[in-house]
């Protein structure tokens, strides 16, 4: 492969990565919510194996993007992956509108995007076989349209459930505890079972700085568990004349403003487990931990065709659920030799969602 010259590839995040994405804005103008993240600098920091792909101009670095090394399992099976993620430009190089003829462009840049695509300096042994996904709003014609052409395609849905307690209680009598270091090899295990049919599990943010949490039953047995992340955004819009009241309103009216604030703090769970018969306990392990950490939303990001969705839909979610509309993305893959039976088995099994990637 010749080498790139537009592109520049670094493996730690430098100041001018971290302006773009600390002042990048996140959403589908129009069709859904306009947001920031505003702990980009501590999750940045926790990616364990990162490739940032700068676009520079001069010595301006314009745009980046970041492809998370990991080996995730599929179905059981230990593949190479790479996690797309902060797909970001400066404001002022965002294009306003959307035009075909430039999209489809064969460009300097985008042939070494293809050729980032194919593995080029991110590391890959010749006719090794692996894959990169990301998740991406198919209200987005922007972003649907630049993975179609960069070869991705949709392999499965996913979707958000919030779940939102106004004034959450600790269920002491569950007694929900923090998994110590000796216990987590267990939790590890119980977690590669539980998601052992899936696509795309790792444990890359799992056990990393964030604390785990469990029920156990009266026998002793870990019936229920989830790692609880503290999270913030900035929420710019919401869209639509009702989704404007709700923003302005909720958040200057006493209770309202603990469902939704423009400065919204909330917990992002992760490697949710539950045993079979047990279900229930995960409404008192989620109300417990919005308790211990004094907010009030937790999010959760799955599947949307799996046992776990219909798990979490079951509880008693909150008010916040009444109002929320549901709203599906797309879990996309670009295969690097598969073969066509492969790619398949990625349509046929459910893919885990790290709620860390999505917020």
């Amino acid at each position: 492969m010749a080498e790139l010259k537009l592109l520049k590839v670094e493996r730690s995040p430098s100041e001018e990565i971290l302006n773009i994405l600390t002042n990048n804005i996140i959403g589908t103008p129009g069709h859904g919510m306009l947001y920031q993240h505003m702990g980009v600098h501590d999750k940045i920091h926790k990616i364990q194996a990162p490739y940032y792909i700068n676009l520079s101009k001069g010595n301006k670095v314009i745009g980046t993007c970041c492809f998370c090394s990991r080996i995730i399992t599929n179905a059981g099976e230990a593949i190479r992956s790479f996690y797309v993620r902060y797909f970001s430009f400066r404001n002022s190089y965002r294009r306003k509108n959307i035009n075909p003829r430039q999209s489809a462009g064969s460009s300097v840049v985008r042939e070494e995007v293809k050729s980032v695509l194919n593995g080029q300096s991110l590391d890959v042994k010749p006719q090794e076989k692996f894959f990169h996904y990301a998740y991406v709003d198919p209200r987005n014609l922007r972003s649907v349209m630049l993975c179609d052409q960069f070869g991705f395609e949709t392999v499965r849905e996913y979707t958000t459930v919030i779940f939102n307690r106004i004034k959450p209680v600790e269920d002491v009598e569950k007694k929900v505890a923090e998994v110590s270091p000796s216990e987590i090899t267990e939790i590890k295990q119980l977690l590669s079972g539980f998601y052992h049919d899936f696509n795309m599990f790792s444990f890359d943010n799992l056990f990393n700085g964030a604390k785990y949490y469990i029920i156990r039953s009266a026998e002793g047995k870990i019936v229920a568990g989830a790692q609880a992340n503290p999270d913030r955004w900035t929420i710019s819009s919401l869209p639509g004349f009702s989704g404007k009241i709700i923003l302005n309103t909720f958040s200057h009216l006493p209770f309202l403003n603990r469902l939704f604030n423009k400065d919204y703090r909330f917990l992002t769970l992760e490697g949710i487990y539950c045993a079979a018969g047990y279900e229930h306990y995960l409404e008192s392990l989620f109300e417990s931990l919005l308790a211990r950490y004094n907010l009030n939303s937790a999010i959760t990001v799955v599947d949307a065709d799996t046992p776990l969705y219909k798990t979490l839909r079951s509880l008693k979610l909150g008010w916040v659920d009444k109002l929320n509309k549901e709203v599906r993305g797309n879990v996309i893959c670009k295969f690097i030799n598969f073969s066509a039976a492969e790619k398949a088995l990625f349509k046929k099994h459910p893919a885990y969602i790290s709620g860390i990637d999505v917020t």
